[in-house]
């Protein structure tokens, strides 16, 4: 029973890895055509969609290469324009509204692509969707420092592409939530779409799994150190 218990445990773990090489490996058209059909989007730009790619490029790690784009996605439909989060005061306190139904008190306190606070006016343009993904992201990666206290078993950090991978989900979700906790084990939408498009983008291209396979078979016999996350 232990053997076969063991040999389980290798198929999954094996499994799990090949996954995350894959994920490496997918390439920018297949991401860019993977985000034409946002659905939250009614018109989405390709041109800024592949300058969001070049931002990523800059700030992300190849092991969450589209995080960026799921987060937009999930965000704003890739729209500068969108204004979402709206609230008003009522008796002292912020109350959640609708423009239709509350009017002009009613307003939008997140802005732009990535749907940034007030807060962060301090530091950038909301409006201005190049240099919000930039801030979004320098953001997000202030958090690595913290969560990388968190610990996961290999194989939980094998299913979400790796340690590097999963310090960066876990810094996504501390830097978009309220402050408080480590939040180790939660995932944002943006973690859960980008996961979804990168398996929805392998089972149409089989030949990224063929690819990922030799490279797995020949370092698996040698220990693997997780490098730094973003750095």
């Amino acid at each position: 029973m232990k053997l076969i218990a063991m040999l389980l445990f290798a198929a999954l773990a094996m499994t799990a890895a090949l996954v995350g090489i894959a994920r490496a490996n997918v390439s920018d058209e297949a991401l860019v055509a993977r985000a034409l059909k946002c659905s939250a989007a009614t018109s989405p730009d390709e041109a800024l969609i592949r300058r969001l790619l070049e931002i990523e490029r800059e700030h992300l790690p190849s092991e969450v290469r589209g995080l960026l784009l799921a987060a937009a996605c999930s965000e704003s439909g890739f729209s500068p324009e969108a204004l979402g989060d709206y609230r008003m005061i009522v008796d002292g306190k912020r109350r959640r509204c609708r423009p239709s139904r509350d009017g002009d008190d009613c307003r939008a306190r997140a802005v732009g692509i990535m749907q940034l606070w007030p807060w962060a006016r301090r530091h950038v343009d909301r409006a201005d969707p190049d240099a919000a993904a930039e801030f979004w992201l320098r953001h997000v990666a202030s958090q690595l420092s913290r969560v990388e206290r968190c610990r996961w078993s290999r194989h939980h950090a094998e299913r979400w592409g790796g340690r590097t991978a999963r310090l960066w989900l876990a810094a996504n979700a501390r830097a978009v939530r309220p402050p408080g906790g480590l939040r180790c084990n939660e995932f944002t939408n943006h973690a859960r779409l980008w996961r979804r498009w990168l398996s929805e983008i392998r089972q149409s291209a089989p030949e990224i799994r063929s690819q990922a396979s030799p490279i797995r078979t020949a370092s698996a016999s040698s220990s693997e150190t997780p490098s730094a996350a973003g750095r």
